[in-house]
């Protein structure tokens, strides 16, 4: 499955209307909500010619996306934690030029035999985004 990085915007932000995927260059002047885990993104905002103003920093998903649906700053999370809370103040969008992760579930077949492991490999299959043309639920 693939699992892209996404710029979380507040759902009436201009970005968010007027393109499926968000280069990250044209959110330059931002405010920027982010993980303690942020120096690929500080290096890619680097690349991009600006330093993000950072407005706070969390590193729980559920605190990203109430800043961001408060207007705090924007965010970034990979596509799976966006599927994971629902607020319909706020929207995603795939960053253009990141490089998109990928997750392989490797078992041996007996282990499917296991509930647990089952309920799992169907939980996965059911989230994940087969291609990168694939929608990010907003």
């Amino acid at each position: 499955m693939t699992d892209r990085r996404c710029v979380l915007l507040p759902a009436d932000h201009p970005a968010a209307a007027s393109s499926p995927t968000a280069p990250l260059a044209d959110l330059a002047g931002e405010r920027w909500v982010l993980e303690s885990g942020r120096t690929r993104f500080l290096a890619a905002c680097r690349d991009a010619g600006f330093t993000p103003w950072i407005a706070a920093t969390a590193d729980d998903q559920l605190t990203l996306h109430s800043l961001v649906a408060n207007r705090i700053g924007l965010a970034v999370m990979n596509e799976l934690g966006v599927t994971a809370h629902f607020a319909p103040r706020v929207v995603a969008r795939p960053l253009t030029n990141w490089p998109v992760r990928r997750a392989f579930a490797l078992l041996w077949p007996d282990t499917l035999r296991i509930p647990a492991a089952a309920a799992l490999l169907h939980a996965l299959r059911d989230t994940a985004r087969p291609t990168d043309d694939s929608p990010v639920p907003s």
